[in-house]
């Protein structure tokens, strides 16, 4: 699923994989451009970080997630205008500037994209993926 928004509210329950020895990640990608590049990815890694891909000072610990095999955590993301606000599990994680570009673009769902991250067969997969545009 993708949409082309500005400001926008979505939440998805990802589920970890059932073999956690090896890491992996989950995010949400958005305000991308017509060819394709992502202008933000926000993601949550298996050791309990998450970072803002491109930011090098937008990083920290995850508070609330479960890192078991087969375990679910729900990851929030709100955009309007220059603020985003992300949430692991219902707790809030961060809140960041993106006011340097406010454009409407896609909105993604991402795994395996930290390098590292991506083990071949293996699936991280989610459910109850729901956006809800903003109006300008």
């Amino acid at each position: 699923m993708q949409a082309n928004v500005a400001d926008f509210y979505t939440i998805v329950t990802v589920t970890n994989p059932d073999d956690v020895s090896l890491p992996f990640d989950a995010g949400i990608g958005f305000r991308s451009t017509g060819d394709g590049a992502v202008a933000y990815v926000i993601s949550v890694r298996s050791g309990g970080t998450w970072e803002l891909d491109g930011f090098p000072d937008a990083q920290g610990m995850v508070s609330g997630l479960n890192p078991q095999p087969g375990a679910s955590n729900t990851l929030e993301l709100l955009v309007h205008g220059g603020t985003a606000m992300f949430f692991v599990n219902g707790v809030v994680q961060t809140q960041f500037d993106v006011s340097q570009d406010t454009d409407p673009g896609n909105v993604y769902l991402f795994t395996g994209y930290v390098p590292g991250s991506s083990v071949d067969g293996r699936r991280v997969s989610y459910q109850d993926w729901w956006l809800f545009p903003i109006p300008a």
